[in-house]
């Protein structure tokens, strides 16, 4: 992995920085990172691999949850 060095962070910037790392518990490197990442944009989606995964975590879910389940659930929440 690459370092960074920041030089020159105004004080303001600085503690606003340190309080979004407080409020989302993560060190003021690992706020920059995830700030770092949200200004550059989202990474492509393997959307393979996140169906794969999906189905993986609903088969550890207590009783079946399927497709129609999930269907009938997302409608009834909608006017």
């Amino acid at each position: 992995m690459s370092a960074l060095t920041l030089r020159n962070v105004p004080d303001d910037l600085h503690e606003k920085l340190r309080r979004r790392a407080g409020v989302n518990g993560r060190s003021l490197n690992a706020e920059a990172i995830a700030c770092l990442r949200a200004a550059i944009g989202p990474e492509k989606v393997d959307v393979a691999a996140l169906l794969v995964r999906a189905r993986e975590s609903r088969g550890r879910v207590k009783g079946r949850v399927t497709d129609r389940l999930l269907a009938e659930l997302t409608e009834a929440g909608r006017p």
